[in-house]
């Protein structure tokens, strides 16, 4: 459960970022010896999914 508790909010927190029309750019640092980094990372897939932005460039 924590797993996935952590993703969904790494995936509220990116779409409360970019709720701001002023942010352009989102720089993700993962300090893994805190979180695991592939909560973080299905978070960042998640926001992906629900956002209306790009989050990922080509």
């Amino acid at each position: 459960m924590l797993g996935r508790s952590i993703s969904r909010k790494s995936a509220n927190a990116f779409k409360l970022v970019l709720s701001d029309s002023n942010v352009a750019v989102i720089l993700v640092n993962i300090f893994a010896g805190i979180n695991r980094c592939d909560w973080i990372a299905k978070g960042v897939v998640d926001a992906q999914k629900i956002s209306e932005s790009r989050l990922l460039s080509d």
